[in-house]
């Protein structure tokens, strides 16, 4: 499900969506006493608020009806306990701060969550709720964690056991606006916070702003 309907499930309705524009007519029609010429039209429409999507075909329509739950924190889907979206049949999303992320990873108790997740999981924005969950400190504590360089308290170059006889380089970062530590795979070759924003970012410049 993602932010844009496929180019061939066309044309379809907005319905719940469309709550916004309902609404404002709605306040002139009842409120400001602004009377609409097609009322019948008009009350089929806002009827239409009670479901979600609609795709009308030329011999059959798709009625998708609303989710019965949503779980939202600071305008993003999020859900610490469960799905952040469920359907009266089962189907569902979980989210941890707009993120979709998997079942395993929202229902399983942080200190039962396997610390190496983070060196498998090739998402950033999926990782970075890996680390968020299970706790950077903790991670770097299971997967022997060693700091070969910092800089102030954004930027630290770790070394982490991945388990399998390798020790490999991630970069620890903070983001400072959020509060949030990202942990990123650089080359083998960096030994430095320098060498790995150089290799990360594709450049000598330092970021102004950890993205």
């Amino acid at each position: 499900m993602g932010n844009q309907l496929p180019n061939f499930i066309y044309p379809y309705l907005n319905c719940s969506f469309w709550a916004g524009y309902f609404g404002f007519y709605d306040y002139c029609n009842n409120v400001l006493g602004i009377k609409f010429n097609k009322q019948k039209e008009w009350d089929s429409l806002i009827a239409l608020s009670k479901l979600s999507w609609i795709y009308p075909f030329k011999e059959f329509v798709v009625i998708s009806e609303k989710p019965t739950q949503i779980k939202i924190k600071d305008g993003q889907l999020h859900n610490e306990n469960g799905p952040s979206v469920l359907y009266a049949d089962g189907f569902s999303i979980y989210s941890l701060n707009g993120v979709r992320v998997s079942k395993k990873l929202v229902e399983t108790p942080a200190d039962k969550l396997d610390a190496g997740l983070v060196t498998k999981e090739t998402n950033a924005d999926i990782r970075r709720e890996i680390v968020r969950k299970i706790g950077v400190d903790r991670v770097y504590q299971k997967l022997g964690g060693k700091t070969l360089d910092k800089q102030g308290d954004v930027y630290e170059l770790i070394t982490l056991n991945l388990g399998d006889n390798r020790i490999r380089p991630y970069l620890k970062m903070k983001n400072p606006s959020i509060g949030v530590y990202h942990l990123e795979g650089v080359s083998p070759n960096c030994i430095t916070v320098s060498q790995a924003l150089e290799f990360r970012n594709g450049t000598k410049e330092k970021p102004v702003i950890l993205t």
